[in-house]
This record gives C-alpha cells, sequence and structure tokens, in this order.
C-alpha cells in the first residue's frame, strides 16, 4: 500500500482540490490530505511567514506518518518541492500541477 499525501494550493482544501483523485485512491491507498496552516479543517492561525511555517509544519506531518508520494498543487507544489529539495528521505516522489517557481514581488509584503 503506497502513502499519498496530498498537499492542496492557496485558500483551498486538500479535499476540494483533489476530490476525484481521493474517491480513486483512497479504497486501495494511504491517502493523507494535508489541509495547510489557516485552511480547511485547521483551527489554527496562519504563521508568518507563512511559507517558511507550512513547510514546516508539513514537513513534521510527513515525519510523523512516515515516507511517500507527495503530490501539490500551485501553492501545495512550492511546499512538495522544497520538501524534496531539503528532506528527500521523506519523499517517495513528487507530482506537481500549477506551479510557479518564483514568488512575485508582489506577495513578498505578505510574508512569502
Amino acid at each position: 500500500m503506497r502513502t499519498i499525501y496530498l498537499i492542496h494550493g492557496l485558500m483551498g482544501t486538500a479535499r476540494h482540490h483533489f476530490g476525484p483523485q481521493l474517491q480513486e485512491w483512497e479504497t486501495a491507498d494511504n491517502v493523507i490530505p494535508l489541509d495547510l496552516p489557516g485552511h480547511g479543517v485547521r483551527a489554527d492561525e496562519a504563521p508568518l511567514p507563512y511559507f517558511q511555517g507550512a513547510l514546516a509544519w508539513a514537513t513534521e506531518q510527513i515525519k510523523r506518518h512516515g515516507r511517500g508520494h507527495i503530490v501539490g498543487l500551485s501553492l501545495g507544489a512550492s511546499v512538495a518541492i522544497h520538501l524534496a529539495i531539503e528532506h528527500p528521505d521523506l519523499c517517495e516522489s513528487i507530482v506537481l500541477t500549477g506551479y510557479a517557481p518564483a514568488i512575485p514581488a508582489a506577495m513578498v509584503p505578505l510574508g512569502w
């Protein structure tokens, strides 16, 4: 059984952004949808600077549940690629979709 982590995009949730994949994969795989800080079922506030806090949180979740395949959409893709670079031992593989390799200058004041 594979472990697959799903990391959503900005202002979304893992269940919303990956609904069809969850339906298909949950029957055969250990699928773990991760709602980043300040999103979805999470009651906590989003940390500042946001990206570093989200990356640290996702890393801790994967350390807790174990190595796996990481699927990231948009913001989740950025988290996935940084996680793979910093912790390759946690990543069986990564799938990136909607990935923008640079943070726009207009977002820098938001703590990115």
